[in-house]
């Protein structure tokens, strides 16, 4: 698995030095880093759901009133798997930021024994993810499903139909709901239709073709984020 790194510091040349050092850790692993010196690029981003395995964070960025841990805090919404590092100049924020989960706190300069350190648990961290099992509630039943399994959802008037790998599976339930809960690994192609972006082989104009030969249709109010998500989304 290749992992999505992101660095958000509005220092160049902290950034620099940041992106040396993660590209060394597992050069293997650590091809796709994405650099962001500005918060309104840094919402562009999370806002098109990019994924977003590891963000490495200063916490004062500029004159900004908003605080990376701010940033962090809006970001676990939506992605709650995305294992944090926080690295800072001020220890004054040291209290502050067991407000949000995260794996680290640097103080500048950056320790490459320290930041090898919080790499290491962070790939612990996403492993041990995507070991983890979906839960699905079926009136007093619960249903454990690996979300790799699950080849996409579709929504038909109240209810929820999960396609899997090998059976299917009906529940009530909000479609929006299960995205939130599921992550980043699947896209909203069509407001019925939500897909396991593992198990898509083609998007065209109209529909997706999945690896086992089904096509989904895509809503045309979905095509422009379907498409940018997938060309943004590296396995």
């Amino acid at each position: 698995m290749i992992y999505n790194i992101v660095i958000f510091d509005d220092d160049k040349t902290q950034c620099d030095i940041i992106e040396k050092m993660v590209g060394e850790y597992k050069p293997d692993l650590m091809k796709h880093i994405v650099i962001i010196s500005e918060r309104n690029e840094l919402d562009r981003y999370m806002e098109f759901r990019n994924r977003m395995d590891i963000l490495v964070t200063d916490i004062c960025i500029g004159e900004d009133e908003e605080t990376g841990i701010d940033v962090v805090k809006r970001l676990q919404a939506v992605s709650p798997d995305t294992q944090i590092i926080y690295i800072t100049g001020y220890v004054e924020y040291c209290e502050e930021v067991y407000e949000t989960n995260h794996i680290s706190f640097i103080r500048k300069p950056i320790s490459r024994e320290r930041l090898n350190a919080a790499l290491d648990k962070a790939v612990q961290n996403i492993s041990e993810n995507d070991s983890r099992v979906h839960r699905i509630t079926n009136g007093h039943s619960i249903i454990n499903v690996k979300p790799g399994s699950i080849l996409y959802i579709e929504s038909i008037k109240r209810k929820l139909v999960y396609t899997c790998t090998d059976n299917t599976i009906e529940v009530y339930g909000k479609l929006s709901e299960v995205q939130q809960r599921l992550g980043n690994g699947f896209v909203r192609c069509h407001k019925s239709f939500l897909v396991n972006i593992e198990h898509i082989r083609e998007l065209h104009d109209n529909n997706i073709l999945l690896d086992n030969g089904r096509e989904i249709a895509v809503s045309r109010g979905c095509y422009a984020d379907t498409r940018r998500t997938l060309l943004n989304y590296s396995l």
